[in-house]
């Protein structure tokens, strides 16, 4: 799903806005680390991270930050377009995150489309729009990570 993350512009006012440290916000924000926020605003709320993972793409340069928060943040040219956490302290104010069930994300997230038995997504699949992924294990029916992002292509 990565490589069909990019840029679409400035986070708007109330993506903007600190955010509780341990919120996921879907199509938003996983804590304080907002999509399409900047680089060096996040790292103002979040202190700064360690490179993991730098790619070539069609979609340009990504590189991705570990930070001691619990999540990883993708870039490209200095603005998150993906959001990552495998920590348990993450949740949606409706309670869903990490160790989450297919069934508890089926009844809170009736919109969802399960596109595999590995992954459920929140939000359209279209270039631009936001989006959250729910990754599952093989064979494993509770959610091992959370992605917020941006659809790229």
């Amino acid at each position: 799903m990565l490589g069909a993350l990019a840029c679409a512009g400035l986070p708007s006012a109330a993506t903007a806005r600190v955010l509780d440290e341990t919120t996921i916000v879907p199509g938003r924000a996983i804590g304080q680390a907002s999509v399409l926020g900047a680089r060096v605003r996040i790292e103002e709320r979040i202190g700064a991270g360690r490179l993991v993972k730098s790619v070539r793409t069609d979609f340009g340069r990504l590189v991705t930050y570990r930070y001691a928060t619990g999540v990883d943040v993708t870039y490209r040219r200095g603005v998150a377009v993906a959001v990552l956490t495998k920590d348990r302290r993450y949740g949606t104010k409706k309670g869903i995150g990490v160790g989450a069930t297919k069934a508890d994300l089926r009844r809170t997230y009736p919109s969802l489309d399960c596109l595999s038995a590995t992954l459920c997504t929140l939000g359209e699949l279209v270039p631009g729009a936001r989006v959250t992924d729910f990754r599952f294990a093989k064979g494993r029916s509770k959610v091992v990570s959370v992605l917020v992002g941006v659809v790229l292509d």
